[in-house]
């Protein structure tokens, strides 16, 4: 199956009970045929109560491209990193290889904790999780990790 050629179209319907509906279609990766889907989604309010935040709600996404010289596509290299209060998740992909961490401001300990990794073999220490959620940074920013040079496109404190 061609992931960059997939797409995942659908539509939101709130509903009373705090939950959001989206009903869409994609190709379904078992048979490799679109089909419908339904999804259920719930949207918590971001935490204002993460250290540095100041009570307010921290976003920020962070943004890499590579490899545009590249002329398959498969080649191509990026990546993104969002923070949205206390939750902060990246991902890096390098051709066939994927990295991606998820990390959570952990209210007991006081401090972030990694709750999820999962990464190709070499691609170890790329996603720069860390550095986003280790001080504040504004639209323009760059963030350096592993030799790759990370632009700020969004930062929010609401």
């Amino acid at each position: 199956m061609d992931a960059e050629g997939a797409s995942d179209e659908g539509f939101n319907y709130p509903r009373g009970d705090g939950l959001t509906l989206e009903k869409g279609r994609m190709v379904n990766l078992a048979t490799g045929r679109e089909s419908d889907y339904e999804e259920l989604w719930h949207d918590p309010e971001p935490a204002r109560d993460v250290e540095g935040s100041e009570g307010k709600a921290v976003t920020l996404v962070l943004m890499w491209e590579g490899g545009r010289e590249q002329e398959q596509e498969e080649e191509h290299q990026r990546g993104m990193v969002v923070r949205v209060g206390e939750w902060c998740q990246g991902l890096v992909r390098d051709g066939e290889g994927i990295a991606c961490e998820r990390w959570q401001w952990s209210r007991a300990e006081g401090d972030w904790r990694m709750r999820a990794r999962i990464c190709a073999n070499g691609m170890e220490g790329l996603v720069p999780c860390q550095e986003a959620i280790g001080k504040r940074w504004a639209v323009g920013d760059e963030v350096v990790k592993a030799s790759r040079t990370w632009r700020v496109v969004e930062s929010d404190v609401a």
